[in-house]
């Protein structure tokens, strides 16, 4: 090996060591429980249960459109 990898390699390990973050905001060691609030109640509970809603609601729309498009190709093709 060249001197300049070597250099190169040995100077990327010594930056990362130097500009390496350690976390400053830990996790409480006993956790607090959740208050039940309006906002709590709508953000832990109602959101999730809607995206998941709204993600099949998309699904069944998107599978009625195929399947739509697929019978007008195959009255096209019939036609012609």
């Amino acid at each position: 090996m060249s001197r300049k990898i070597l250099f190169s390699i040995l100077w990327f390990f010594l930056l990362t060591n130097t500009f390496a973050q350690s976390p400053d905001m830990y996790p409480p060691t006993v956790p607090e429980t959740v208050d039940v609030t309006l906002f709590n109640i709508i953000l832990y509970i109602v959101l999730p249960i809607g995206l998941v809603a709204a993600f099949f609601l998309y699904q069944r729309s998107q599978k009625k459109k195929k399947k739509k498009h697929k019978e007008e190709r195959g009255k096209n093709a019939g036609k012609g």
